[in-house]
């Protein structure tokens, strides 16, 4: 069983708002998600909460980036059923991979 997750999430369908989402926390530079934490938290000060500014630090001690692999869809399926037996996300498995991690990489 995976141990819960220290971040409070929520979905949101943004309804044709993506492309221009992106755009603006990129002008920014910052992530979507960073810009919506902001904007979320001065429209909840605004309204009269109190808010602290959004921690837009990684969680974890080390910072995530993403990475972008082109594969085949035959590989992808692969890599995703072989994540998902080792109870890894896909970027942990690969980075096991790359590590060396003797588990990972012993078939």
């Amino acid at each position: 069983m995976k141990a819960p997750s220290p971040r409070e999430l929520i979905c949101v369908d943004l309804r044709g708002m993506r492309a221009a989402l992106v755009e603006q926390a990129r002008a920014r530079g910052v992530s979507p998600s960073e810009f919506l934490r902001t904007a979320l938290a001065d429209a909840l000060r605004a309204g009269g909460f109190e808010v602290a500014r959004p921690d837009n630090s990684s969680q974890s001690p080390k910072a995530r980036i993403r990475l972008s692999l082109r594969m085949s869809a035959e590989d992808r399926r692969a890599t995703l059923v072989a994540a998902r037996k080792a109870a890894l996300t896909p970027g942990a498995y690969v980075a096991g991979l790359v590590a060396g991690v003797p588990m990972l990489t012993s078939g």
